[in-house]
């Protein structure tokens, strides 16, 4: 076991928890063709690559990864098949990123399939990078949680533009690493402490924002109708905003409050987030169900029902900007109306309902140039979208 392999392991573990399957055919290609870059080619670390065994860089193993690593681009790209993936998501990394930091270690194939071979202490440092990896991978999960907590359909693209950027931070940054590791050290401990910084600064300033229940003492969100410690009522809660913050304002109107916080997939009774898809999710916190019978669940789409037609003039205002319209009136129309039905439809039929709205949508904006009934396309897609997803509620509650 040499330092270059451990630094090369060690500075890796961030874009293998980015991208376990892509990280592994970047380091396939270097370690077949990285000896002959010119002027880059005799890197310590690209020796050590090269070090790996055949099998690993035969053309066949090389065709196999790029294959399953754009099943994974793809899969990445993809809402529901992301959240499919996050169960397992962070141990498969690290279960990758071992393998692959054994077969650098040892060229030997029988020692990659019986590490008892190599030793137990080259098989216990081995095990420290994929450890990494799992840490990071974990805390990346959390990450993209809270975004997917704050904008599930990704109506405003920040979790496509961040998906895209670390595709393309995991094939430059990962060949970068193997020419010039020492470097990449150095960023890799600044990333880390910069993410460290933003971790502890989120938990201050989600502290920061909570209120003090008078009568108890414990900490709840400024939005919350409820103290969930000893479920005392709590004067002049704040109006729940379009991503679940809590808006400058008080709420106006306390019955309809709670049907708010639903729409925003927090807690009716507390306001903490709800976790899970489904027409009935339980509060971690105060334990109380968003939809306990159907009479809540009619109350709750009733609701909904009377911001539509607000939500389609809006639309049809939008629409008077043929074409450069369509992006801010589709953003609007799902985060002030189409996410609260969407979010509590289960995985299965949110697949179906998407898709679908996917093939009526395009059909629509084909006719959106067309003078005046082009104007009336967006509040019909509005309209639509909002009723597929109603039906399909409707129908995974029953």
């Amino acid at each position: 076991m040499s330092p270059a392999w451990f630094l090369q392991t060690l500075v890796a573990a961030p874009f293998f928890a980015s991208r376990a399957f892509l990280a592994t055919f970047v380091t396939a290609l270097v370690a077949r063709f990285g000896a002959s870059v010119p002027w880059l080619g005799d890197s310590r670390a690209v020796e050590v690559l090269a070090g790996a065994p055949g099998w690993f860089t035969h053309d066949v193993t090389l065709v196999l990864l790029g294959f399953v690593a754009f099943l994974e681009f793809v899969a990445t790209k993809n809402t529901d098949a992301r959240r499919m993936m996050d169960s397992a998501d962070s141990w498969m990394k690290a279960g990758l990123s071992l393998l692959v930091s054994l077969a650098i270690l040892s060229p030997s194939d029988a020692a990659l399939f019986a590490p008892q071979t190599m030793g137990i202490g080259e098989a216990l440092v081995a095990l420290f990078p994929a450890a990494l990896v799992l840490g990071l991978a974990q805390m990346r999960g959390r990450f993209f949680s809270f975004l997917g907590d704050v904008d599930e359909a990704d109506d405003m693209g920040l979790q496509r533009l961040l998906l895209w950027a670390e595709d393309g931070w995991v094939v430059f940054g990962l060949s970068f690493a193997a020419f010039f590791p020492l470097l990449a050290l150095v960023v890799f401990v600044l990333t880390l402490a910069v993410l460290a910084a933003a971790q502890r600064g989120a938990t201050w300033l989600d502290a920061k924002r909570r209120d003090t229940c008078a009568v108890c003492g414990h900490l709840h969100h400024p939005t919350a109708p409820h103290c969930s410690s000893c479920r005392t009522p709590l004067e002049e809660p704040a109006a729940v905003g379009v991503f679940g913050q809590a808006a400058s304002s008080t709420a106006r109107d306390r019955d309809a409050h709670p049907l708010d916080l639903v729409s925003r997939k927090r807690c009716p009774f507390c306001a903490e987030r709800l976790v899970g898809r489904g027409p009935s999710l339980t509060c971690a916190d105060c334990g109380t169900t968003t939809f306990a019978s159907h009479r809540d669940l009619e109350r709750y789409l009733t609701h909904l029902d009377r911001q539509l037609p607000k939500t389609m003039l809006v639309c049809f205002a939008f629409s008077a900007v043929p074409l450069l319209g369509i992006v801010p009136a589709v953003i609007y129309y799902r985060l002030s109306l189409v996410s609260g039905v969407a979010r509590y439809v289960p995985p299965a039929s949110n697949m179906a309902t998407r898709w679908t709205v996917r093939l009526v949508n395009i059909v629509l904006i084909c006719g959106q140039p067309i003078p005046i009934l082009g104007a009336f396309l967006l509040p019909l897609m509005a309209g639509t979208n909002y009723a597929l997803y109603r039906r399909a509620l409707l129908r995974a509650a029953r």
